[in-house]
């Protein structure tokens, strides 16, 4: 599913990290994510293999939290939500890809999660 947001607009991603058997992963070591638009590659605020496992459940790294049963929230700020093609049409859209990768029981399993974001650019004004 493709989540839209406008151009540098601060937004709220909300999902949960789940095993092969569908149940929340609650003793998470190992968590990153890799933003980038999908047509260039082109990494977005810094965020390759970004490093967003806090250490405590609950606590926030890098603008996303993870609640100790595998809930990720991840405000998004503008710099998220960026047009990175000098030659898309005004109005048009780009689609970004959040590439979550995590391990839990000291690393003994491992997952990964694919997030679309289809992001809108706003008019030129002036």
């Amino acid at each position: 599913m493709a989540h839209t947001v406008s151009e540098g607009a601060d937004a709220i991603f909300t999902g949960s990290l789940v095993d092969s058997s569908s149940d929340g992963v609650t003793s998470l070591t190992r968590l990153t994510i890799t933003y980038y638009d999908r047509d260039t590659g082109t990494i977005i605020n810094g965020r390759n293999a970004q490093n967003i496992c806090a250490t405590v459940a609950g606590s926030t790294n890098n603008n996303i939290s993870v609640s100790a049963t595998g809930l990720i929230t991840w405000r998004m700020q503008p710099a998220d939500n960026v047009i990175v093609s000098a030659n898309l049409p005004t109005g048009a859209a780009e689609t970004h890809v959040a590439l979550f990768e995590f391990g839990w029981n000291s690393s003994e399993y491992s997952g990964a999660a694919e997030e679309v974001f289809t992001v809108t650019q706003r008019a030129k004004i002036g």
